[in-house]
């Protein structure tokens, strides 16, 4: 079904999505508890710190394979 993706630099924007599809999105915060989007949020900062290193390589990567010369 995703063919080599799940293999390749793009598989690391699978695992992201996984990790965070559960965190509220915009028009659903106001629905929230101050107290519940701290939460959130502060699992959002450190999804965003931990993954950070591989989303850039992950570019790198993309943008390598993929330019036009």
């Amino acid at each position: 079904m995703y063919g080599d993706a799940w293999d390749t630099e793009f598989h690391i924007f699978g695992v992201i999505w996984s990790d965070t599809d559960h965190l509220p999105l915009s028009h659903v915060r106001k629905y929230y508890s101050s107290e519940a989007l701290r939460r959130a949020d502060d699992e959002l900062e450190e999804i965003i710190r931990s993954y950070s290193e591989y989303v850039r390589a992950a570019c790198e990567e993309i943008i390598a394979r993929h330019e036009v010369s």
